[in-house]
């Protein structure tokens, strides 16, 4: 599939929660990515799919380990906020994504919050 400037396409999602059907961690896929692999572990999903970025939206106590994983994978990763639960965590990561050359982008997704919407009202209306 051949994407346009600016588009991604979603190849494959994983959470531990769900039950593996097979010995390689692919799980069945889910309703609401229907075109995706699904996985029981970023592990498998890795070692099953070329995948450019790894958006890593876990429990907060999860997300530089697994951050790092993807990391290692060869992968971009996007990071839900907080990306980690101590600056030396943080630290770790940033060396890691450098060392790699790879980027690690954190997000905090606020675009719906009333603050945010206001200040977007704002701005559209001038």
């Amino acid at each position: 599939m051949v994407l346009g400037e600016g588009e991604a396409l979603l190849v494959a999602v994983a959470d531990t929660r769900w039950q593996a059907s097979s010995a390689d961690g692919q799980v069945p896929a889910r309703s609401w990515a229907p075109n995706a692999q699904a996985f029981d572990s970023l592990t498998a999903m890795l070692d099953a799919v070329e995948v450019d970025v790894v958006a890593v939206a876990t429990p907060n106590g999860s997300h530089v380990d697994l951050a790092c994983q993807a990391i290692d994978g060869g992968c971009h990763v996007i990071v839900e906020k907080p990306m980690g639960l101590t600056a030396g965590s943080v630290a770790r990561l940033q060396a890691k994504a450098s060392k790699s050359g790879l980027l690690v982008f954190g997000v905090m997704q606020n675009r719906f919050a009333p603050a945010a919407k206001w200040l977007k009202e704002a701005q559209e209306a001038g």
